[in-house]
């Protein structure tokens, strides 16, 4: 039987759990599940930035084919989407509970591999914070994105034990589009990446949530990449330097 932060409901088009309330209040769910465009329905002005990450990678995507890998792929809102506009698409996603509901809504994707690992810079497993009603912002990070988030023993959190594996373990050939949002953990991410970072000509988007810390974009640098752009305050576009 599950407990109260593992039971699965469908809203919408969606299976999401029924604890996250985060998103049990916004369009996304009651869209066709190739058109995913999230609202949050108490602030209808506010477009949240998935729709137009959809679209900015749809952009760089001319052709179909190629692979998308999707670090932090929580129910599969970009990787679902996007499995038209790639030959293949890797989604990973740490948590058991949120990993059930990403296999559940990409099963009738072939072409959606999905992996319930961490991604960092070494194999081990470790301890990890989840936020059953906000599951987008649990954590391996020791930075978290809010106040709340700095009490682990904050009784909306759980404990949960995962798996760490790297990216270079996992893919060995270049790969088109990389979109990592892993709650401050992007930098061990990244630096379990360098093999793939090196062979792709790829297109990277990262979501830093410390914007006074450049050590993503050194390394990024340091890999043939440069920062093109800032999308919606947090996103930041990497490209590789064309010699």
């Amino acid at each position: 039987m599950r407990d109260r932060s593992s039971e699965i409901i469908k809203v919408g088009n969606w299976h999401v759990l029924s604890c996250d309330t985060s998103v049990h209040g916004r369009d996304i769910c009651h869209w066709p599940k190739e058109k995913v465009i999230w609202q949050n329905k108490k602030t209808p002005d506010q477009i949240y930035r998935g729709t137009d990450l959809l679209s900015f990678i749809r952009a760089h995507t001319k052709h179909r084919g190629g692979i998308y890998v999707d670090c932090g792929a929580s129910y599969g809102f970009t990787s679902y989407p996007l499995a038209s506009n790639f030959h293949t698409v890797y989604s990973f996603e740490p948590f058991k509970p949120v990993f059930d509901c990403l296999q559940l809504n990409t099963n009738d994707a072939q072409n959606i591999h999905c992996f319930n690992f961490a991604l960092s810079n070494e194999l081990k497993t470790e301890q990890a914070i989840f936020r059953p009603t906000n599951t987008m912002i649990s954590s391996l990070s020791e930075t978290p994105r809010d106040a709340i988030a700095q009490r682990p023993d904050h009784p909306q959190f759980e404990h949960h034990t995962v798996m760490s594996i790297t990216l270079d373990s996992m893919i060995k050939r270049p790969v088109n589009v990389i979109k990592v949002d892993v709650e401050g953990s992007e930098l061990k991410l990244l630096q379990g990446a360098l093999n793939l970072l090196t062979m792709s000509t790829a297109l990277v988007i990262v979501e830093q949530l410390d914007h006074n810390n450049n050590d993503v974009e050194l390394l990024m640098r340091d890999h043939g990449y440069h920062l093109t752009d800032v999308m919606f305050m947090n996103d930041f576009v990497y490209k590789k330097t064309r010699l």
